[in-house]
């Protein structure tokens, strides 16, 4: 699981490669991006003549494609429940059964399932079947979103500028104000978005350095955006530390100038910058 973006595609080529399944077929389908009418066939695959159109040979599924290798189902949760109940009975018989067709084919076929969303408020609204869910989920891993790991941000920059660096004959890098950017945005769309903002701009950047103007313009509308809100958090706390100040030393300035470490004259400046007024019983000179 993991908001979009992350790479679960990516890692879960990485399992694969890693696993004793390696050598053989990755295959992965988007469960969202088939029409309901034709996940079935495209999952399990059809005979000759099962429906209008099909093929005369018919057709392996992606089941029998990945046979002895990793399948990959993207975006499980958009699987409509119908299939899910097929998919079920699959996995608990690792067969297969064509559209149009009464053998069962084995398949020894290692599954991932990926999701955007928490698979368990799928299962809550009824998207997901609750038993469906506990099959799948053996072993599960959470993708953090790249403004969970901003210390990956340059890394991964590094690495794209020198795949551009190198498909482009150029030398690319970062300008300093541009880095400045990069790294306070938040970057809601992760790697894919990132990804996305480095190769253009290094279609603009052609002398190699990647310079502030050559980003998107929302990325730019974004970084002064931060910058306000930073400013203004910071002037809060000020506001707040000297009303603080104030109220601890009953309003006395000289007081409230030493708690803070400024001097008498910083402080009658703040408190007219945020029109804090002072009143001392005792003393009413001391205060505004």
């Amino acid at each position: 699981t993991g908001p979009t973006g992350t790479g679960k595609e990516l890692f879960a080529h990485a399992v694969h490669n890693a696993g004793p399944r390696a050598q053989g077929p990755f295959i992965a389908i988007n469960c969202g991006a088939i029409p309901r009418e034709l996940i079935e066939s495209e999952l399990f695959g059809y005979e000759e003549g099962a429906f209008t159109g099909a093929r005369k040979s018919g057709h392996k599924g992606k089941f029998e494609q990945a046979n002895g290798g990793t399948l990959l189902l993207d975006e499980i949760a958009d699987m409509p429940i119908d299939t899910q109940v097929s998919l079920l009975r699959v996995l608990e018989e690792n067969k297969i059964t064509r559209i149009g067709s009464y053998e069962s084919i084995p398949c020894d076929v290692r599954i991932i399932s990926a999701t955007n969303s928490d698979p368990r408020d799928e299962v809550r609204k009824g998207n997901m079947r609750e038993d469906l869910f506990w099959r799948l989920n053996v072993i599960s891993v959470r993708l953090p979103s790249l403004a969970e790991r901003r210390e990956d941000i340059y890394l991964i920059i590094e690495d794209l500028l020198r795949r551009h660096s190198r498909s482009r004959g150029i030398h690319y890098t970062l300008h300093d104000e541009t880095k400045a950017i990069l790294d306070k945005y938040n970057w809601p769309g992760n790697i894919r978005e990132l990804k996305n903002v480095i190769e253009r701009s290094v279609v603009f950047a052609q002398d190699g350095v990647i310079l502030a103007k050559h980003l998107p313009e929302y990325l730019l509308s974004a970084s002064d955006d931060a910058e306000h809100d930073s400013w203004f958090l910071l002037e809060e706390a000020e506001r707040r530390a000297v009303v603080e100040a104030l109220e601890k030393s009953g309003g006395n300035i000289t007081e409230a100038a030493e708690l803070l470490g400024i001097a008498r004259n910083t402080l009658y400046n703040k408190l007219r910058k945020y029109n804090i007024d002072c009143l001392h019983p005792e003393d009413p000179e001391a205060c505004l």
